[in-house]
């Protein structure tokens, strides 16, 4: 990828870098751009990434006392741009649609990587809740800028922790992309980190394994998860791992479609976390989505929770196809009235209604 200077106009984002990645560190990925960063540039509502052709609108900005959250648009197709800056490290994801990239902190710099866009979703055929296809809960819910919150906990194997600068801010970017797809497609929902931690499990056996281990309590292996859904309110959870040793590769896995309380957990690999979006697939599926009804054609558990698929897009819980270029995955849930979804895709209709039972899972 080339970094070329741009005309005058919006602030500058990305600058190219003198130094090799591998100078900075040994666990520089092997199609690193080291990249210098002007963070000036949030504070225009638009910013000019310096590269493509690529120019950001501003939708959201969230303030924390930690640091910021900064949400843009490109274009009108669902590409964004996401970035995270937490404790003074900046980690972000930009989607343009055809192409993935992730930056990410790298020694006192930071680079520019592509991730493998070619991971299969699921390892396995994930199984649908025989629970009631709804469950409305009319008590009041928590709300967070008029929006229900559901708290997403999260741990991560010392593999991953050894492989990413930034693990803080790899999981708020992943859970700021579901928002923002909450966002844009009219879905009442606000997702919060419930805590995270960091487990001496060692993932070397594959994909079912690991997510059996995850989410069942008292088999001695990631129990601390059970303790920190209970304290900090972690209606979902989420284990970051590294499948690059499985057999079987994919970007992640749930434990179940339309998931219960018990049953809502799920496993990422973690190069696929925020920039794949596959974080907020799997949300998409513990909340009760099918993929796409081309591929998932089941009426279970609800008719109308389906991810949609264009002709040459496709919204967050639709199959990516082999050639993400050609056919490209959409910061979008399936919404019928936005005009991305049809009679069996209409995810914001069945989140919307599930919202106050998730929420209430711890």
């Amino acid at each position: 990828m080339s970094l070329a200077l741009a005309a005058c106009g919006p602030p500058k984002l990305i600058f190219p870098s003198k130094t090799p990645p591998a100078q900075l560190t040994r666990l520089a990925p092997a199609n690193a751009t080291t990249i210098r960063l002007d963070t000036s540039a949030f504070r225009s509502k638009q910013v000019d990434l310096n590269f493509g052709g690529l120019v950001a609108q501003r939708i959201f900005f969230d303030q924390r006392l930690d640091g910021y959250t900064w949400f843009g648009t490109i274009g009108d197709r669902g590409s964004a741009i996401f970035v995270v800056r937490k404790n003074g490290s900046i980690t972000g994801a930009i989607n343009t649609g055809k192409l993935h990239f992730e930056i990410g902190p790298l020694g006192t710099q930071h680079v520019l990587t592509q991730p493998d866009a070619r991971l299969p979703d699921h390892a396995f055929v994930t199984p649908v809740s025989s629970q009631p296809d709804i469950v409305v809960n009319t008590e009041p819910v928590s709300l967070w800028l008029g929006k229900t919150k559901i708290g997403v906990s999260f741990a991560y194997t010392r593999a991953v922790a050894s492989k990413v600068d930034d693990i803080e801010g790899l999981i708020q970017l992943s859970v700021d992309e579901a928002n923002l797809a909450n966002l844009v497609s009219k879905v009442p929902i606000w997702y919060q980190v419930a805590g995270s931690y960091v487990d001496e499990y060692v993932e070397d056996t594959d994909f079912q394994t690991v997510l059996n281990h995850f989410a069942n309590a008292g088999d001695g292996q990631l129990e601390e998860i059970h303790t920190l859904r209970r304290k900090k309110g972690g209606d979902l959870a989420i284990l970051l791992l590294d499948s690059s040793g499985f057999e079987k590769k994919a970007a992640g896995q749930s434990k179940e479609i339309n998931a219960s309380s018990e049953t809502a957990f799920a496993v990422v690999d973690y190069q696929a976390a925020a920039t794949l979006s596959t974080v907020a697939h799997e949300i998409g599926h513990l909340l009760g989505s099918q993929h796409d009804f081309q591929m998932s054609p089941d009426l279970k558990p609800y008719p109308d929770g389906h991810g949609y698929r264009a002709d040459d897009w496709g919204t967050i819980v639709a199959t990516r196809c082999s050639v993400p270029a050609i056919c490209p995955r959409l910061l979008r849930w399936s919404n019928k009235k936005l005009g991305w979804g049809d009679e069996h895709a209409n995810n914001q209709n069945v989140f919307t209604k599930r919202r106050g039972a998730v929420s209430k899972f711890r």
